[in-house]
C-alpha cells in the first residue's frame, strides 16, 4: 500500500530574497495638471495668481534733455552786446610806462563787440568812418545813428579804462579815433626812422 505524498505548504518568503514588491497606484488622470489647472477645475472663471497689471509706457516728450552719452554739438559762443556795462581792463592806462601793454589789451576788448560787417575796434582806428555825409534815405539815417551809438560806447570804454593823466590827454575828444590819435602821439614810442626824418627835415629849413 503505497503512502500519501506529503502536502506541500507555501514557503514564506526569505530575507535574501528581497521586499516583495509593492503595489503601484493607479495614476490620476489629473496627476499630470498644473496647480494652476487644478484650481481652475475646482474653481471655475478665477485665477489661482492673476498676472500682474501692465506697466503703463511713458510717452517720449519733445521737451526730454537729451540723454548724457549722446553727442552734441557746443553752443555757439554768445555775442557781447553793448547793453551791458562798460568793459573794464586791469591794469588801467598810466602812461608811456605802460602803454604798449595797454593797448593790446584795449583793442582785444572792443574787437569782439560788432559794428555791422566789421567791429567797434574799426571805428576806433578810423577804418570805418563816421558815414553822416554819406547819409541819404531812412536807412542812412539809421546806420548814422548805429554808428555813433557804438562810438560813443568805444569812447566810454577807452576813457573807463585811463587814469586821470590819460583821461586828461584824449580831453574833448569827439570820435573813438580821435581819443586813440591823441593817446598814440603822447605814449606811443617814436621809430627811429620817423626821428630821423624829423632831424632830416629840421636840418632842410635850417639851411
Amino acid at each position: 500500500m503505497s503512502r500519501p505524498a506529503p502536502e506541500e505548504f507555501p514557503r514564506s518568503p526569505s530575507k535574501e530574497a528581497g521586499p516583495a514588491p509593492r503595489s503601484r497606484r493607479p495614476e490620476s488622470p489629473d496627476s499630470n495638471l498644473t496647480v494652476q489647472e487644478i484650481f481652475e477645475h475646482l474653481v471655475p472663471g478665477r485665477d489661482l495668481l492673476p498676472s500682474p497689471p501692465p506697466i503703463p509706457t511713458r510717452p517720449a516728450s519733445p521737451d526730454r534733455p537729451p540723454s548724457p552719452h549722446r553727442t552734441t554739438q557746443p553752443p555757439p559762443p554768445p555775442k557781447m552786446s553793448k547793453g551791458q556795462s562798460i568793459p573794464k581792463i586791469e591794469p588801467k592806462l598810466g602812461g608811456k610806462n605802460n602803454y604798449a601793454q595797454w593797448m593790446p589789451s584795449i583793442e582785444q576788448t572792443l574787437s569782439s563787440y560788432e559794428h555791422e560787417e566789421e567791429t567797434i575796434w574799426e571805428i576806433v582806428t578810423g577804418r570805418v568812418k563816421d558815414p553822416d555825409s554819406e547819409a541819404k534815405g531812412k536807412s542812412a539815417d539809421a546806420k548814422v545813428k548805429h554808428w555813433r551809438i557804438d562810438n560813443n560806447f568805444a569812447i566810454l570804454t577807452i576813457k573807463r579804462n585811463c587814469e586821470s593823466e590819460a583821461v586828461d590827454v584824449i580831453g574833448l575828444a569827439r570820435t573813438a579815433n580821435e581819443a586813440y590819435l591823441k593817446l598814440q602821439a603822447k605814449y606811443a614810442e617814436k621809430k627811429i626812422s620817423t626821428l630821423i626824418a624829423l632831424v632830416i627835415n629840421i636840418i632842410k629849413t635850417s639851411y
